[in-house]
């Protein structure tokens, strides 16, 4: 019936045979359900579902083929569960800004879940700018130690203390300076 009411352009009638798709889906596992629902959401220029399910059922290409037509189609994602859902894939494939587009978007159709995804990509971001000035901070201190800068008394110990701390962290400039001591004073 929805697909005849697809056919007819009755508004909702994709949102709710959507709904009944996912639903369905979730309840049954199997790479043929998953396939068939992926090229049915595909047939209906449903990208998005497509690229979710062919993921699942691991068909690289067609995955990548509607993942990228539904990039390309963001603005025809009208029902506020299919953003979230292409969210959250964006999400996974670290394409934040698109993301936090589609978690907007789902957010004003007053899915709730995506207020919090916002928040959540917002900490972390937060939390990544916090982290990188705490490994600069950390290589600037150990710089003043190693070269005796800004009135800093020479102090190799702490200099390579900061710089081993640092590198851990993922520093790579720590790692040249850590290099710069073995080099000196080996």
């Amino acid at each position: 019936y929805y697909q005849n009411a697809i056919l007819n352009k009755v508004e909702g009638a994709f949102s709710e045979w959507r709904k009944c798709i996912v639903d369905h889906v979730s309840q049954h596992h199997g790479s043929d359900l998953y396939h068939k629902y992926a090229e049915l959401f595909e047939e209906y220029g449903d990208y998005s579902d497509a690229a979710i399910l062919y993921k699942r059922v691991r068909e690289k290409e067609k995955y990548e083929s509607c993942y990228n037509m539904a990039k390309e189609n963001m603005n025809d994602i009208k029902d506020g569960e299919q953003q979230l859902d292409f969210g959250k894939l964006l999400e996974i494939n670290n394409e934040t800004e698109m993301a936090v587009s589609m978690y907007k978007k789902a957010s004003e159709n007053g899915i709730k879940q995506a207020e919090r995804k916002i928040k959540e990509i917002s900490r972390n971001k937060f939390r990544q700018i916090q982290h990188l000035g705490q490994v600069e901070s950390l290589v600037q201190q150990g710089i003043c130690y190693f070269e005796g800068r800004n009135g800093t008394p020479i102090d190799i110990n702490k200099a390579m203390e900061c710089f081993k701390e640092a590198s851990q962290i993922g520093s790579p400039k720590a790692d040249y300076y850590i290099g710069v001591y073995y080099r000196k004073y080996s």
